[in-house]
């Protein structure tokens, strides 16, 4: 699939494996080169060996992974493909993912030479990994190397280095027979291991012959990179390219220069800045745009060389100026501009911000006003012998505002940083022991600290408003030289110190100073408030300096610098891009640092070859690379410059080079915060519930500890509905690298199984069942009843719910039904509902009843007939069942009986009388047609008389209002006879 060389031994990487394959020439023969017409040899007898190296039982079809491609192609022409094979690409780096379950395997140069490694995700078994050699013979050397033996010569595998979660495992290869394995102790099975930190992309000189430094360095979005600094190298094309806006060196001791690569490493154009006197360039800056600022300092080269016609100060004011210019991304200058009085200044730091300003710090010992600072701004006056100062202009280089930063002694800003609400953060030194002029109440520290100088750090907003101020300093000297924001609201600076005090906080990385003239620090303060959040001394025995930090893509922050600490582990870690010190008197340095355990270092390495080397700037870009730019003297090999590289060789300078290096570092991210609330769930069968958890990654979730099936992404998972049981979830975050996955449980309780039974489950209407529950703790009825048992009347078939809920919390329902059978409808109908008693008895009252088949039943009642042998009220009942399920119903009438007062109660003026309304609500009329003298009586159903007068009216008016409602008679008789009426009242 692939194939590469590693010096004589050419490696052919197969889905299941590598092979290894070995030349030795064994004759020459003695050739005539045709185009020098010289003797050369040429090989005349080969021999070739190969070593299969094979993956046992794994994947024979895994995904590769293809990284970070070279620059074009390649066209082969082969004995098996005459007709060429074309547009082949070449990588730096493959992976191999899932040889075996979560384990993945990469491939790639680092330090010039082949390495790989295994990618163990958390929860898999790197046991798993057999690798079976054949063709060689297998040994491990005193130091832990595995030898692999072969007719031609030796392989070499360096040591096992294992680390999980920033610590290092022991581990060592295990021989078994031709099948090599690892060993490695006190593994967290919960954790990922990761392999050698910090890997190198390209690294490439940059100087011709004579002295080069590169002071910073910048990135954009898209990986291009920019390098500025100071040179005196005059030779072809080694600084500047053709067709750049200065091809020739100026002149003088010194000119500035700056040049853009690409991410791959290589040159875009490059360009000589200064003339025939001296210039130095100490900072570059990007804008959105892609255009780039290099800032310097200039001892006064006249004409346009520097400055632009119409620009702010196209003139040099004298003794040395600062100095600013903008070019575009194609190298061509937009603008350029003196910055200085007569006295002398100098352009340390340049930003800009998302708008297209760009803002310059330095010092300046000029105090004329309005030359330095503008009217109105935070400082308008020089403070005495050197101040600091900043100053904005916008895109055109109109200066917008300007401001001294200083007090009576010696102050000066060193470096500038914008952040992306557009505030601006300016580091520097400074003597001034007068409070308020440096630091602001209520920041870190609003006094000096004592010493040479402080460090401080100072907070403007886009319109050069003070928002606070720190210094940062303890018995001695402290100097900052860089700042940078991250996205969590922190500003960082570094630079050197050699105090005692006030520098490192309890928890950080290294306590106290290691000793040497100085030590590197590194602080962190929140950016809001200025107050500090932690801070760290890095140093050994020897000097320390750091003149670069940012933010990497991780969050993790970086600092640059150089050394003179040879030994131990206080700069370099072990298994880190370079854990020996390279020699001369100083190395440069790289280190990293995780801020969210208030500074502890993640990894340290030195940089450097065998001679002197420093380390400057340092900036990251989106893809998790780190920049370092720095000077050296170092010659030999490929410990500055790889392979292929823009310029791989030194420059010949007795003065050093400059270098740009591109790093690449992974390290996962830390697992996901369990923001579920509560944290690990409980909840009843068979319901879904939300789990929540927060990273600074991208989330996915998993359903066991080593799955590689995604069964959600983001933030918030939903489960689907689950049975009772016990789940866990598993949430990684994942970025470059996957980090630890974090659990997180969902208890789910099973819900109660009810049975509910009614008895009867047949009624009457109007009759009672008894409903009855269990397989519960406790129970809710529809109709509001608590108990296991409910009593119900039901008037028609109807459907009853019960809720029962466990101890636990869950709640199931169920129902039940009750078959109600309707009543029959009956009618009692007596033939008349009053009689008269008279001395010979009274008339037999025929009931009648339906449906018919039913039974009469009462006081006098016989049969189907009421005998009325007394006076009163009578009450028969008629009582039907039905047939075919039993159910009764019944009904009453009501019958007065009176006595008779004539044998003719039918007389004209008995049926002449009319009584309403009836039914009435209270009032009734009664109306006759005769003024002779009437009784009227009113009795209730019970036979109490509650009114009885005597009237000649024709017509009469009575109220029972005050009476209950129910069934009234009224008797109205005469000479002429009488009359009974039933009346009901509603």
């Amino acid at each position: 699939m692939f194939t590469g060389t590693e010096g004589p031994l050419t490696f052919h990487l197969r889905k299941t494996g590598i092979s290894y394959q070995q030349y030795r020439t064994d004759k020459w023969t003695d050739e005539t080169d045709p185009l020098t017409n010289k003797k050369i040899k040429l090989p005349s007898q080969t021999t070739i060996y190969r070593v299969d190296v094979n993956w046992l039982n794994s994947n024979v079809d895994p995904v590769v992974q293809k990284n970070f491609p070279t620059e074009g192609v390649s066209n082969f022409y082969l004995t098996n493909c005459p007709d060429g094979v074309f547009d082949v690409r070449s990588f730096k780096e493959v992976i191999y993912k899932n040889i075996y379950k979560g384990i993945d395997t990469r491939w790639y140069h680092k330090d010039g030479h082949l390495k790989y490694d295994y990618l163990v995700s958390a929860g898999s078994d790197h046991k798993n990994i057999q690798i079976e050699y054949k063709g060689a013979t297998l040994s491990i050397n005193t130091i832990g190397e595995l030898i692999i033996e072969t007719p031609l010569g030796k392989i070499i595998e360096d040591t096992p280095y294992i680390t999980q979660n920033g610590r290092e495992l022991k581990s060592k290869w295990i021989i078994d027979g031709n099948i090599i394995s690892f060993q490695i102790e006190n593994i967290d099975p919960l954790l990922p291991l990761i392999i050698d930190p910090g890997v190198r992309i390209w690294g490439t000189y940059y100087g011709g012959n004579g002295g080069d430094s590169a002071l910073n360095n910048a990135v954009d979005a898209s990986g291009n990179v920019w390098i500025g600094g100071t040179t005196s190298s005059t030779n072809g094309n080694s600084i500047a390219t053709v067709g750049s806006h200065q091809v020739i060196y100026g002149g003088g001791a010194d000119n500035a220069y700056i040049a853009k690569f690409n991410a791959a490493g290589v040159r875009q154009w490059g360009t000589y800045y200064g003339g025939t006197v001296r210039e130095f360039g100490f900072n570059i800056a990007i804008d959105n745009s892609g255009n780039s600022y290099l800032c310097g300092q200039s001892l006064g080269s006249s004409g346009n060389i520097i400055a632009t016609i119409g620009s702010h100060q196209p003139a040099f004011a004298g003794t040395a100026d600062a100095w600013l210019v903008k070019f575009n991304s194609n190298g061509i200058r937009q603008w350029g501009t003196f910055y200085g009085d007569v006295g002398l200044e100098a352009g340390y730091g340049v930003a800009a911000d998302a708008a297209g300003n760009v803002y310059l710090v330095g010092k300046t010992d000029a105090p004329t006003t309005n030359v330095i600072s503008t009217t109105g701004s935070h400082q308008q006056n020089f403070g005495g012998v050197e101040d600091g100062f900043i100053v904005k202009f916008n895109s055109a280089g109109v200066r917008q505002w300007g401001t001294y930063y200083g007090g009576t002694g010696t102050d000066v800003s060193r470096n500038v940083h914008v952040d992306a609400l557009g505030n601006i953060f300016v580091v520097g030194w400074t003597d001034n022991s007068v409070p308020n002029v440096i630091g602001t109440a209520g920041a870190h520290q609003n006094v000096y600290g004592g010493g040479g100088y402080d460090s401080y750090i100072v907070k403007f907003n886009s319109s050069g408003t003070r928002l606070w101020g720190s210094h940062f300093g303890g018995n001695d000297v402290d100097l900052a030289y860089d700042c940078e924001t991250d996205l969590l609201g922190n500003i960082y600076m570094s630079g050197k110190t050699a105090s005692t005090n006030s520098v490192a906080t309890t928890g950080s990385h290294q306590l106290t100073n290691g000793g040497g003239t100085h030590d590197a620090f590194l602080v962190s303060f929140n950016a809001t408030t200025g107050t500090r959040n932690w801070g760290t001394y890095y140093g050994g025995s020897g000097d320390e300096e750091s003149w670069g930090c940012s933010v990497h893509k991780s969050g993790h922050i970086m600092m640059t610098g150089h050394t003179q600490t040879s030994t131990g582990t206080v700069i370099a870690t072990p298994g880190s891009y370079k854990p020996i010190y390279g020699g001369g008197t100083w190395d440069a340095f790289m280190v990293q640092f995780d801020p969210s355990t208030n500074g502890t270092r993640t990894w340290g390495s030195y940089f450097g070859g065998s001679d002197d080397d420093v380390g400057y700037g340092c900036s990251s870009d989106n893809a998790y690379h780190f920049y370092m730019t720095g000077s050296t003297f170092s010659t030999p090999g490929t410990d500055i410059a790889t392979v292929g590289s823009h310029q791989p060789l030194y420059g010949g300078g007795l003065f050093g080079d400059a270098y740009l290096q591109k790093f690449y570092d992974c390290p996962a991210p830390l697992a996901p915060t369990n923001t579920t609330i509560p944290a690990n769930q409980t909840i009843c069968e068979p319901g879904t519930t939300t789990l929540a958890a927060i990273s600074g990654a991208t989330m996915s979730w998993f359903s066991t500890p080593s799955s590689t099936t995604v069964i959600g992404t983001g933030s918030v998972y939903i489960t689907s509905p689950l049975s009772s049981g016990i789940y866990t979830y598993y949430v990684e975050a994942a970025t470059c690298a996957s980090s630890t996955r974090t659990p997180i449980s969902v208890t789910v309780n099973p819900i109660p199984i009810l049975n509910v039974v009614a008895f009867p489950t047949l009624v009457c209407a109007g009759k009672n069942s008894t409903l009855t529950v269990s397989g519960a703790a406790s129970y809710t009825w529809d109709s509001s009843a608590t108990t296991n048992t409910t009593l119900v009347t039901p008037a028609s078939t109807s459907i009853y719910t019960v809720s029962g809920t466990t101890t636990l919390g869950c709640t199931n329902s169920k129902t039940i039904s009750v078959t109600v059978y309707p009543l029959d409808p009956i009618t009692f109908t007596p033939e008349k509902d009053t009689s008269c008693l008279h001395i010979f008895g009274g008339t037999p009252i025929l009931l009648v009843g339906t449906p018919s088949g039913g039974v009469f039943s009462g006081a006098n009642v016989s049969g189907n007939y009421l005998n009325p042998t007394a006076l009163g009220v009578f009450n028969p009942v008629y009582t039907y069942t039905n047939p075919t399920n039993g159910c009764v119903n019944s009904a009453t009438a009501t019958i007065l009986v009176v006595n008779c007062t004539s044998l003719n109660e039918e007389d004209e003026f008995v049926k002449q009388i009319s009584i309403y309304p009836n039914p009435t609500k209270g009032n009734v009329v009664i109306e006759t047609n005769s003024d002779i003298e009437k009784t009227i009586t009113i009795l209730d159903a019970r036979g109490r008389i509650i009114r009885n007068e005597t009237s000649k009216q024709r017509t009469l008016q009575y109220s029972i209002a005050d009476e209950a409602n129910g069934i009234y008679f009224i008797k109205i008789s005469s000479s002429l006879g009488s009359r009974e009426f039933k009346l009901v009242k509603e």
